[in-house]
């Protein structure tokens, strides 16, 4: 017998074997921690995917990608479909690269290794900047729909989405076994009384459960009625965390399609992600979709937030718990390198090379963790008055995180915890903010392996003071046509122009901050070139010299913000430049303006004009953006105007989205045509035309000179709001009523 070795002999009719007491040992602590389990809630992960192979290759216990559907072939074939790709991940370097766009769409269908009533998954997806749900009737898009084997004529079960001004309103469907039918479900119990369940808004810039231009978390939970008059089938979908749709009283079965026997049956054993558009989306729309999970059993993400056995903090119970609490009882340490059958996963069947286990590190972490994001966005101002936020940092791999606000810290000595740390995301809510005020915060973050950022990761913010507004309106007196409204009740000075259609309206659906805004609305004039020539509102006197302006003094400088959006038809002939934005009293008196330059195409060229006299050297008189905004979107415009001479100026420019999300600064607007390569980055030396002009501002519209027939008019323009001038810091977002 071999030395450290035990021999067994199991049954008299069975041969003899050994075992190694490592392995017994293992074996039975395997055996006591599934009975310490046992007693809460565990999951078998099926399938994991996050596309690193950078194909649709895995397959995993009989799970995996079926074939992709796409528009314009009738099958699950089609070009261009789904494909992995390094433009967007929400982890590693792959994500799944699914395109939308006019007469376009596609879904990527997926395939169980078993035929299931119950099943939970779980996947990343990231909706773009520019997503904006199609008008056409009916406008239901597919989000999510499982199937037993032939969709065509089949029945499903499935989530889709309709339009909500722009965004995303969604229902959940059914098959319901007394019909047979597809049926929208509803709040009675069974799914098929009451009221439609409705999420809204679902997707939606700054207030949807999905906010475009992020990644969200989408779980998902279907369990079929237990029997075919049941009414215990569930469907559940959580957001970020959140269950948003929790339906567990239905009565529903699927049906095979065409081909298919037509008897409802209990189980599924396909689906798909995303897919046919009835709205179809009027530019390229990029959606992204990553680390896709599937179980057939409970992963438990309702209940395990507060679970004993929840040790990683995953909010969830699965075999990476049940491997820290191996390793702690063998004395070692929890760090992510415990891989040992080299398959890219930590989990138990890690333990058939258990003996590894012993006094050995395998694959050791070296690398400390790296920060990807932070919330505040550094270098921003906070609206004055704003009192707490949220202090946010997201590392690329678990993490504890430590923060001073002050330089000198020690991760181990001085430094204080977020209040949520240990996984990749970290937060703590600040108190106590005042006006006025910079704040910095250092961060250090360590890893599970003990590496610690040798640098700290600052995050600087300050919060605005009011004592550097010069003036701001919101137009929240009153609504109407009257000069009362359209003046905010005397906010502003002086109403103009032949215009009068103009109107202060409700903001409802329109995504600005405040309850009104103003909306700019183009009138017939009369003249022969029928041009347009609508009112202006101004904040400065009819005669220059006095108001709530001042002319900065060299050095000094004038902020500007107003939110935005641009509602020109495409229809509209002959779009050019005009003058919604500017100081001075008249066209011919502006030192600069802001002009929405309409396109044809659903888009606008944001474009900072200066006076023909206002030159730089090179002689540029407007500066263009390098990347075109959408119209029928709200953005937030932030303007500076620097005096650096008695007669010069710079010109600097950010614009976001109403999300507060930083779209274009100087380096994307370019002199003249953008040939020259120079942009408000370099810092131009540009020329006053009259400075005494500063001290006014108007909004509105000031004659652009557009040839349109007279059949066109009216039409809107724009819609203008929260307008704010400061003279000693950027305005920032609207917050109480500046």
């Amino acid at each position: 017998m071999k030395r450290g070795w035990i021999n067994f002999n199991v049954m008299d009719n069975l041969r003899g074997f050994n075992i190694s007491p490592r392995i017994l040992i293992i074996t039975l602590i395997i055996s006591l921690t599934l009975t310490f389990l046992s007693q809460f809630t565990s999951a078998a992960l099926m399938f994991t995917d996050s596309f690193e192979n950078g194909d649709l290759s895995s397959d995993q216990n009989g799970y995996g990608w079926g074939p992709a559907n796409n528009s314009g072939s009738g099958t699950e074939q089609g070009t261009p479909g789904p494909s992995v790709s390094a433009n967007r991940a929400y982890s590693g370097t792959y994500g799944l690269e699914m395109p939308f766009g006019p007469s376009q769409w596609t879904s990527k269908t997926f395939h169980f290794g078993e035929y299931l009533t119950e099943l939970w998954m779980e996947y990343w997806l990231y909706v773009p900047l520019n997503y904006v749900h199609g008008d056409a009737s009916p406008s239901n898009n597919k989000f999510f729909l499982i199937y037993r084997d032939i969709y065509s004529g089949g029945q499903t079960m499935n989530f889709e989405i309709y339009n909500s001004s722009g965004g995303s309103y969604m229902i959940g469907q059914m098959s319901h076994n007394g019909s047979g039918s597809i049926a929208l479900i509803r709040d009675g119990v069974g799914g098929t009384t009451g009221s439609v369940i409705v999420v809204d808004p679902f997707i939606k810039n700054s207030s949807g459960m999905i906010v475009p231009g992020n990644w969200a978390q989408i779980r998902v939970h279907i369990k079929s009625a237990s029997s075919a008059n049941g009414q215990d089938g569930i469907s559940q979908i959580w957001i970020n965390g959140d269950i948003i749709f929790n339906k567990t009283d239905l009565n529903y079965w699927f049906a095979q399609g065409y081909s298919g026997p037509a008897i409802p049956q209990p189980e599924f054993h396909n689906g798909y992600i995303l897919g046919a558009t009835n709205a179809d989306f009027v530019e390229s729309t990029i959606f992204y979709l990553d680390d896709m999970k599937m179980y057939n059993s409970d992963p438990g993400w309702g209940a395990v937030a507060s679970n004993a056995a929840d040790l990683n903090t995953d909010d969830k119970v699965d075999f990476s718990d049940i491997l820290i609490i191996i390793r702690r009882i063998l004395g070692l340490n929890s760090n992510s390198a415990a891989d040992m059958n080299n398959d890219g996963a930590v989990n138990i069947f890690d333990l058939v090379n258990a003996s590894r286990l012993f006094g050995k590190q395998y694959g050791e972490d070296s690398v400390a963790p790296r920060i990807t994001s932070s919330k505040p966005t550094n270098n921003t101002n906070l609206s004055a008055g704003t009192t707490q936020i949220i202090l946010f940092v997201e590392t690329n791999e678990r993490a504890t995180c430590r923060y001073l606000n002050t330089t000198g810290g020690n991760f181990s000595t001085n430094m204080s915890n977020f209040t949520r740390t240990g996984r990749i995301s970290h937060s703590i809510q600040l108190t106590g903010l005042t006006d006025g005020t910079t704040y910095n915060y250092y961060i250090q973050c360590q890893d599970e392996a003990l590496n610690l950022n040798s640098t700290n990761y600052v995050v600087s913010f300050g919060v605005n003071s009011n004592a550097g507004v010069l003036f701001s309106s919101d137009w929240g007196t009153t609504t109407g046509l009257t000069d009362n409204a359209l003046l905010d009740g005397g906010t502003w000075n002086h109403v103009s122009g032949s215009g009068t259609l103009n109107e202060v309206i409700v903001a409802t659906g329109l995504d600005f901050p405040t309850t009104n805004v103003f909306r700019v609305v183009a009138s017939y004039s009369g003249n022969p070139v029928q041009e347009i020539y609508t009112d202006q509102v101004r904040a400065g006197p009819a005669v220059s010299g006095s108001g709530p302006l001042l002319v900065p003094d060299v050095g000094e400088s004038l902020y500007y913000r107003w939110y935005w959006r641009t509602l020109i038809d495409d229809s509209i002939p002959n779009q050019s430049t005009s003058h919604p934005i500017q100081d001075g009293l008249a066209a011919g008196d502006t030192n600069w303006w802001f002009d929405p330059n309409p396109r044809t195409d659903g888009t606008f060229v944001p474009r900072i004009n200066v006076n023909s006299n206002a030159q730089n050297q090179g002689g540029f008189r407007f500066w263009d953006s390098s990347t075109a905004l959408d119209k029928n979107v709200t953005y937030r415009v932030e303007l500076q105007i620097h005096r650096i001479g008695t007669s010069t100026m710079n010109v600097h420019i950010r614009i976001y989205n109403s999300s507060d999300v930083l779209l274009l600064d100087d380096n994307d607007f370019h002199g003249q045509d953008g040939s020259s390569g120079v942009t408000l980055a370099s810092n131009p030396t540009l020329n006053f035309h009259i400075v005494d002009n500063l001290a006014d501002f108007q909004v509105g519209t000031n004659g652009p000179g557009w040839v349109v027939g007279e059949a066109n008019f009216p039409f809107l323009m724009w819609d203008i709001g929260a307008v704010c001038v400061r003279s000693d810091t950027w305005c920032g977002p609207y917050s109480g009523g500046i």
